[in-house]
């Protein structure tokens, strides 16, 4: 009797570890796009959260605002305000703004900013400002939409900002 495996069992054996390796590729892959999309929307948060904060505590309402310009297909996020500058770049995602009732165009640029009462300014870069109880800012993967998170803006309690 011959001692060893067959030509047959070692083709399958290779089989299902090539099988094994790319179900794990791929979620490898997709893990690295989730955690991406999660820590972009971490740091809009933290701007928006910083915002807020400093444009109350400062009663400066126009200065402290973070804005959101879309060059090519890239978007940067920027945190405005006195002597604070904090900048981002987000690649492969998509932006959409969003109230309680509609998308919110984005132009070549947005600002989101508070007003004294709490709620959420939207400026155009056109000078039109939107005022909202709630923002929605949602991040999603370019090329798998279903990757994605979203930022709530809340008036209720002023300055409530979740991920989610």
């Amino acid at each position: 009797m011959n001692k060893g495996f067959t030509l047959v069992e070692i083709i399958i054996v290779l089989a299902i570890i090539s099988i094994i390796a790319a179900v794990t590729t791929l979620n490898f892959v997709r893990l690295g796009k989730s955690s991406r999309v999660d820590s972009y929307a971490n740091e809009i948060a933290s701007m928006l959260k910083e915002t807020y904060e400093n444009s109350s505590k400062e009663m400066d309402y126009e200065s402290w605002h973070v804005e959101i310009k879309k060059i090519g297909d890239k978007f940067y996020v920027e945190l405005k305000g006195n002597n604070a500058q904090k900048e981002i770049e987000l690649v492969n995602v998509d932006i959409i703004i969003k109230n309680d009732s509609s998308t919110l165009t984005l132009q070549n640029s947005v600002s989101i900013m508070f007003s004294s009462n709490g709620n959420v300014i939207v400026k155009y870069d056109d000078g039109t400002k939107l005022e909202n109880e709630n923002l929605y800012v949602e991040i999603c993967e370019r090329n798998n939409p279903s990757i994605k998170k979203v930022i709530e803006i809340n008036s209720l309690p002023p300055g409530n900002i979740k991920v989610k």
